[in-house]
């Protein structure tokens, strides 16, 4: 498995890679309309302005294996909420998942948030109904902070839990 920074020319692989584990992960949670119907587009749009718009706070992380993306991270320092630097998002191909990669990439963003940043924390939100990838962050560290509503890309309202890593990312026994 190959670990490093995506490039521009990626970002439609990875916007793929993003849908399809929102289409998983998020089935009974977003409108089946938006999963079926938008979805796709909607993180192409997402993926094309980040693209279109290079943000030096911006670290885009994918791990590969044979050519192919497995896996990405996005992460942003000074997130405008004031919590600490941001992993946005975190995603690995479900035939890769249990691998140990989506612990890399959450450990490789880490590292690079505390290189750049080293009083900030790292944070993420998760919809507070994806109990499988809850499980995954609490078991590698993550504390809860709060639980809140945040708007879909649809415009629907849904809780979310915002849980940060203030020290390394590892399994807890």
């Amino acid at each position: 498995m190959t670990y490093r920074a995506a490039t521009i020319d990626e970002f439609d692989e990875i916007a793929k890679l993003h849908a399809l584990s929102w289409s998983k992960f998020y089935r009974g949670i977003f409108t089946d309309e938006y999963l079926d119907n938008n979805l796709l587009k909607d993180r192409l749009a997402v993926w094309k302005d980040r693209a279109a718009n290079v943000d030096p706070k911006r670290k885009v992380l994918i791990a590969s294996q044979n050519e192919r993306i497995v896996g990405f991270a996005c992460t942003y320092l000074d997130h405008s909420s004031g919590y600490g630097s941001l992993l946005d998002n975190l995603h690995v191909h479900e035939d890769y998942q249990g691998q140990g990669i989506g612990l890399k990439l959450l450990q490789i963003s880490f590292d690079w948030v505390k290189s750049e940043r080293p009083d900030q924390v790292m944070f993420l939100t998760v919809l507070s109904e994806n109990n499988k990838s809850k499980a995954f962050y609490y078991r590698f560290g993550g504390k809860f902070m709060e639980e809140y509503f945040e708007k879909t890309p649809y415009g629907a309202k849904v809780s979310v839990e915002r849980i940060l890593w203030d020290t390394r990312p590892e399994l807890i026994k």
